[in-house]
């Protein structure tokens, strides 16, 4: 790598896991090199080349602009950044605001051909890309490397499948539509009961195959994933109730068990429930 100018200018907030230098994966198809979140100051800036890995970065706050290839791009909130970093490059910050991305390093025998199908349809900039994927995948990355309970092969199909969602969006296939949001409504006020593929696909007015595959294609989960993340998300006000057993919580948000949302919990925090409540919860 060779560094043309480095002022990160990194401020609170930021949180950045490395792989180390030395675990190379080249038989995996994708692969990371660092991840995480990043709060740039007003002189942040960066100009590289020969870095043998392809960044995406996912705004959500300021505006950064990118010279890359003779051209200059300019992103803001709700805008992804694509770019290969083996060819010379100068990202900065482009206000007093700090800016702030997702973000994440990654190199694969094919990921060449996926940016270069990026690349020509949006150049290096995808504009209001909805990342709710993009930012659960990195965080998942982020915390299983940090916990060093990293699953290498997982780690490549996390990559994968945020590629894949960025490729639904070139294509042109993740417009949200009515029908969708519908379902999103329906799923928020009843969460809690015992809904079924074939429950949220009537509320659509689409049958199950279309509804799976629209459902995914617009919000980057499966209508099973996104209910539990509801339920996930409700279950952590009602275990701040100490009142409340684990098993009562998991009731109250419409798991079938205590195990269930003891499988959520592990899977999203490496906590048991109960852990949860006591470490992350305290005293609260």
């Amino acid at each position: 790598m060779i560094c043309h100018e480095l002022n990160p200018d990194f401020r609170d907030g930021t949180y950045i896991q490395f792989q180390r230098e030395d675990f190379r994966r080249d038989h995996l198809l994708y692969n990371l090199t660092q991840c995480g979140y990043v709060v740039a100051g007003e002189k942040y800036a960066v100009s590289r080349s020969e870095y043998d890995a392809f960044a995406l970065l996912y705004c959500v706050r300021g505006s950064a602009q990118l010279e890359f290839g003779g051209k200059t791009y300019v992103a803001q909130k709700g805008d992804l950044i694509f770019f290969d970093q083996m060819q010379r490059h100068r990202l900065f910050n482009r206000s007093s605001e700090c800016f702030c991305a997702h973000y994440l390093y990654a190199y694969g025998n094919n990921l060449r051909q996926f940016f270069n199908a990026f690349f020509l349809r949006h150049g290096c900039v995808l504009r209001d890309y909805r990342g709710e994927l993009f930012i659960r995948n990195v965080s998942a990355l982020y915390d299983s490397i940090h916990r060093g309970t990293e699953d290498r092969f997982e780690s490549s199909h996390l990559i994968y499948e945020m590629l894949l969602d960025i490729m639904r969006y070139c294509e042109g296939e993740a417009e949200e539509d009515a029908q969708i949001v519908r379902a999103k409504e329906y799923i928020a006020i009843n969460y809690a009961n015992q809904l079924t593929l074939s429950d949220m696909a009537e509320v659509a007015h689409y049958s199950k195959y279309y509804f799976l595959r629209r459902f995914r294609a617009v919000t980057g989960m499966t209508p099973g994933e996104y209910l539990e993340n509801v339920r996930f998300e409700q279950s952590k006000h009602l275990l701040g109730d100490r009142k409340l057993s684990v098993a009562q919580v998991a009731e109250g948000v419409g798991f079938a068990d205590r195990r269930g949302l003891t499988a959520a919990y592990r899977k999203r925090t490496g906590f048991t429930p109960s852990e949860y409540r006591k470490f992350v919860l305290g005293n609260k």
